[in-house]
């Protein structure tokens, strides 16, 4: 059965935000933001990202949202998965931010997923 490998980012943040595991959409240049680990976790364990703009000005486009991704082999159809997320938005409730979370088909498109807006977010996705 296909697992997420380094879920709870430790490696990332042991390797200079960099992991084999992880691929990281982010170009902070062209105004697609930065991801960095933090230590900032709902646990207290360590390991945790952060996604942010880090110069944003009124040149900036703002394209796309920083993120990761990662790949999964064997994923096994018509069995649920638990996805746990804590989502820290400090902008308030007027913020324009928004979590992506989900599964998608490799070049397809989306299997299952959800988009939200919350401070946290669980749900089980059932994969078709």
């Amino acid at each position: 059965m296909g697992k997420v490998a380094d879920g709870a980012f430790t490696r990332f943040a042991l390797n200079n935000n960099t992991s084999g595991a992880w691929l990281v959409h982010a170009t902070p240049e062209l105004g697609l933001g930065a991801v960095e680990a933090t230590n900032i976790t709902a646990s207290g364990d360590p390991g945790s990202l952060r996604l942010f703009y880090p110069s944003i000005n009124e040149s900036s486009t703002l394209q796309a949202g920083p993120g990761v991704s990662q790949i999964i082999p064997n994923i096994e159809p018509d069995t649920d998965y638990l996805l746990t997320v804590y989502y820290r938005d400090e902008k308030g409730d007027e913020s324009p931010n928004l979590l992506e979370l989900g599964v998608k088909d490799m070049g397809v498109g989306s299997l299952a997923g959800n988009t939200v807006r919350t401070k946290t977010f669980t749900k089980l996705i059932n994969l078709l």
